[in-house]
């Protein structure tokens, strides 16, 4: 039963990078930018984008100290913001 969990396990983290790794360019021979953080049919994200988003959603919830610092413990979010100094 473990080795079958396991083995499960391994096939769902194997398609999870084989769809990020195909789908981080979309349809273009060329690689995003390096402000691209995704690609999709539907067009693209960018870092900037998602510093606003997160920026926007800081605010809506400034009331509430204890979701704003949870927010500001998560690394990304703390690479995100320290990533482009301008923005």
């Amino acid at each position: 039963m473990k080795q079958t969990t396991h083995s499960i396990l391994l096939f769902v983290v194997s398609v999870l990078i084989s769809i990020v790794l195909l789908s981080g360019c979309g349809d273009s021979p060329q690689p995003p930018d390096t402000d691209t953080i995704a690609v999709f049919q539907g067009g693209r994200i960018t870092r900037q984008e998602l510093k606003n988003t997160v920026g926007e959603l800081q605010k809506a919830f400034e009331n509430d100290k204890e979701a704003t610092k949870q927010l500001r413990e998560k690394e990304t979010y703390r690479k995100l913001v320290s990533s482009r100094p301008n923005g």
